[in-house]
């Protein structure tokens, strides 16, 4: 962000160095106070000689002290009015002031100050909610748990980098998420759709959607709860389930065939699914594929349900019905489409159904379709 703002004021400054003292100084009684600000920031010699001769700006930036520590208030409040798109000067702000209505000089100085960082203070103030989220997914969670005194510049500055730290690590998290489903999405079109999808015919336009999935992780990995963003790509986490998931058929298809080779796959009376696997002695197969097996069946256990269940299933089992009303032995995977409330849209997708997704590839691949 720093080499955005040198970018902007490097003309203005090396102008600055080519003009008189005098005109300098014209020039500085005509800007407002935030002008002023920003060219300290850039601490370029010359201007700050002609701040520092200046007949009004000199009683307020009376020491080398005070001028660092305005400096590097100024210095963070720009880079956040910047990173969130605030206007850094509203007209009914100190920094609207123009240099000739400033009063007396350390009265001035500490309403400057006083506003940037209740600004910056306010802004870091994240909602409770969203730090109780944020807290889940930092690598640090205590930095976010203590009490930062949000009115001096090491108390702001240690509330920003820990709420940038755990918002970086949640956006890093959901977005290697969606980068997995396209990846999955794109290499089995055959076996995996995407989850809402109601058809079960594979559709024409896959790598249309893979595309929508690649862009919506770039917005997630720049999402930023402090500047208001809730909704870039909330879309995938929406639902309890993992945005990509198996066809029916060919998720039968596993089913059946490790049924025959020994599974015990069936839904139970209390509504639970029953899965147990155990390898007999006429099925020769080898270690990784035993692991994937054994992930595949366990993760039915705690992924399928028969009802749908808020927050806890992924997809379920029924029992199909004949005309006569009677149960036949055959079953039904059904895709429940309720949608998590607001609050759960924030939050990655469990780990677990992700490994569960990419054993199914593989058992379908090695079992299924050789």
């Amino acid at each position: 962000m720093g080499q955005i703002r040198s970018q902007r004021f490097t003309n203005l400054v090396r102008d600055f160095n080519e003009v008189p003292m005098e005109i300098c100084q014209q020039i500085l009684s005509d800007v407002r106070v935030w002008d002023v600000l920003r060219l300290l920031v850039q601490n370029d010699t010359w201007t700050n000689a002609c701040i520092a001769s200046h007949p009004l700006l000199a009683p307020i930036f009376s020491s080398d002290e005070v001028v660092a520590k305005t400096r590097e208030i100024a210095d963070i409040y720009w880079d956040a009015c910047m990173c969130y798109h605030l206007a850094a000067a509203p007209p009914d702000s100190p920094l609207a002031l123009n240099v000739q209505a400033l009063g007396p000089a350390k009265q001035n100085l500490a309403s400057i100050n006083h506003y940037m960082l209740q600004k910056l203070g306010n802004l870091w103030s994240v909602w409770y909610m969203d730090l109780d989220k944020l807290r889940r997914h930092s690598t640090t969670p205590d930095l976010l748990q203590k009490v930062w005194d949000l009115h001096s510049v090491e108390g702001i500055k240690a509330r920003r980098d820990a709420i940038h730290a755990a918002q970086k690590c949640l956006n890093e998290k959901k977005t290697a998420q969606i980068f997995r489903a396209a990846d999955l999405l794109e290499s089995n079109p055959d076996i995996l759709k995407k989850t809402v999808d109601p058809s079960q015919v594979q559709r024409k336009n896959v790598g249309h959607l893979v595309s929508r999935y690649m862009i919506d992780a770039r917005k997630i990995s720049k999402e930023n709860w402090a500047r208001g963003d809730r909704k870039r790509g909330a879309g995938w986490f929406a639902d309890d389930q993992f945005p990509v998931a198996p066809f029916d058929e060919a998720l039968g298809l596993v089913v059946k065939e490790l049924e025959a080779m020994g599974a015990e796959i069936y839904a139970h009376a209390d509504q639970s699914v029953v899965a147990q696997w155990m390898v007999k002695d006429a099925y020769k197969i080898d270690s990784d594929l035993q692991v994937k097996i054994e992930t595949f069946v366990s993760g039915l256990r705690y992924l399928f349900k028969v009802e749908a269940e808020p927050g806890a299933p992924v997809n379920r089992i029924g029992i199909e019905s004949d005309s006569d009303g009677e149960s036949i032995e055959k079953r039904v995977f059904i895709q429940p489409t309720t949608s998590r409330d607001w609050d759960w849209r924030y939050d990655p997708h469990d780990e677990r159904e992700i490994a569960w997704l990419e054993a199914f590839v593989a058992v379908y691949r090695s079992l299924v379709k050789q």
